[in-house]
């Protein structure tokens, strides 16, 4: 079942991935050109925001951020959720139950998202080996930022899931995007996104540090398979369109 689902959501994503990886080679390229730290300029320059919200008279829209979170969320919220409604009356039948259903598209979504982000960390810290000149807690600020973006995916992805299942799809991406925009415009401590605003972070003269960040996601993390564990025995599932 698992290696069913890896198969096909790798196979789906293939366009999302390049074009995942294309824009993060565009900012390395963009900073090589301008004769930049390519890390320093992630951080400081492409993924600028406008730190802890007092006034939004100032407001700097955070466009790495978005894009980091809006196109894999989406792209494998979308691939997942047809797979679901197209192909589930018929992996049901290979399925021991339908907690192993669930929890084999989350392992292999989780999977996945974690490629994306591992390849791009690899990909900045190739550029710091060839480059030269950066320093070591740069690489360091940047491996917690993308940590970030990766669990913060992965819990937005999986609430979002839940919700296209049980509602529909459409409104597990307005949720999603709500959430991201809250986190955008406020300080609230247990919103999801507020770990990779980079600005916003103890590093950069923020409030939020690694260890709050980390105890948020967790918290989220055990409520959702909590919830998952009681609700998928419960759910007919068999193909069944809310959209």
């Amino acid at each position: 079942m698992l290696i069913r689902d890896l198969k096909y959501e790798f196979k789906s994503s293939k366009k999302y991935l390049l074009f995942i990886f294309a824009i993060s080679f565009i900012f390395l390229l963009d900073s090589i050109v301008n004769n930049k730290n390519p890390i320093e300029y992630y951080l400081l320059v492409i993924s600028r925001d406008m730190g802890m919200v007092y006034d939004l008279r100032d407001f700097v829209l955070p466009f790495a951020w978005l894009i980091f979170h809006l196109l894999p969320i989406f792209s494998i919220l979308d691939i997942i959720y047809k797979d679901h409604n197209n192909n589930g009356i018929y992996i049901m039948l290979k399925a021991k139950g339908k907690r192993e259903y669930f929890f084999s598209k989350l392992i292999a979504s989780s999977l996945l998202i974690s490629c994306i982000f591992v390849s791009i960390i690899i990909m900045f810290n190739l550029v710091y080996y060839i480059v030269g000149g950066i320093k070591s807690a740069d690489v360091i600020n940047l491996v917690r930022i993308f940590i970030s973006y990766l669990l913060e995916d992965l819990v937005l992805l999986h609430i979002g899931l839940l919700i296209a299942i049980i509602l529909s799809e459409r409104i597990s991406l307005v949720v999603i995007l709500i959430n991201l925009c809250i986190a955008m415009f406020t300080n609230l401590k247990f919103i999801i996104g507020q770990g990779s605003l980079v600005m916003k972070q103890d590093i950069f003269g923020g409030e939020f540090t690694f260890g709050f960040n980390i105890l948020v996601i967790i918290t989220y993390i055990c409520i959702y398979l909590i919830l998952i564990y009681l609700f998928s025995p419960k759910y007919n599932y068999y193909g069944s369109k809310n959209d």
